[in-house]
Formats: structure tokens, C-alpha cells, sequence
């Protein structure tokens, strides 16, 4: 990238910011852009972000890099993940019949909200935001 492009890019950035856009850059580069009158919008775009992060360190080895599965099931396309409830409390408690370790005692419920948010809507999937308080709630 010449120094001109990347001027450009953080003055369209700004830009955004001033009209009053929020950003979140996952981690492949790509920017989500939310409104910032819809506070919903907002989280889920930044949920998606630090979910994927996560996700790619954790869990991508057993199902996929692009949710296509491995020694865990597929994400992509999975209606399973539909259910709030069963994504968290399988992300919470594990399933130690398949080796799905539990991850209740290492992610907090905002890194918990980030993972089920980010493959419930990654991969075609389009499930929504899975909220912080539901994750405590679900503990």
C-alpha cells in the first residue's frame, strides 16, 4: 500500500467516524460498518471481530478455519446454531464425549459472546447477536 492509499484509507475512516459510523476490522482485514443509532449493530460488529480472533486461536484446528469441520462439527450452514441457549451452553460446558473442551473457565462472557456471535454469522449463517448478559444469565 503507497503512502497515498494509505492516507486516503484513514481519511475515509475518519470521515466515517464524523458521520457517525462505527467500524470494526476483523481480522482478515475486512471492516464492518454499524450505525451508531443502532447500538445492536454496533456490538454485533464488534462482537464478530473479537469473536473471530478468538475463534481462529481456539477453536479453528477441530472446526475449520471456515467452519467446514475437522474433529469438531461444521459451522458453516449448521441451523444448530440457531439456538442461543445450546451454542453457549456447548461453548460454556464443552462436550468431553467428542473432546469439545469446556471453555467456561478460560473465556469471560464478553469473549464467550464474541465466539457464539461470530459462527453463528460467519459462513453464511445469519443468527444475530448472542448478548453479554445472556452468557452470564446461561452460566
Amino acid at each position: 500500500m503507497t503512502r497515498n492509499s494509505l492516507f486516503a484509507a484513514g481519511f475515509a475512516l475518519a470521515a466515517i467516524g464524523f458521520l457517525g459510523v462505527s467500524q470494526a476490522v476483523s481480522a482478515g482485514g475486512a471492516i464492518e460498518v454499524a450505525q451508531a443509532d443502532d447500538p445492536d449493530a454496533i456490538l454485533l460488529a464488534e462482537l464478530k471481530a473479537e469473536g473471530e480472533t478468538l475463534y481462529t486461536n481456539n477453536c479453528a484446528d477441530c472446526h475449520g478455519h471456515d467452519g467446514e469441520g475437522n474433529n469438531g462439527p461444521e459451522f458453516a450452514g449448521n441451523n444448530n446454531l440457531s439456538s442461543v441457549s445450546g451454542t453457549v451452553g456447548m461453548i460454556l460446558g464443552g462436550f468431553v464425549d467428542h473432546n469439545m473442551p469446556a471453555w467456561a473457565g478460560v473465556f469471560d462472557d464478553r469473549e464467550v459472546a464474541g465466539v457464539a456471535t461470530y459462527i453463528r454469522n460467519a459462513w453464511g449463517n445469519d443468527f444475530g447477536l448472542v448478548r453479554i448478559a445472556w452468557v452470564t444469565n446461561r452460566r
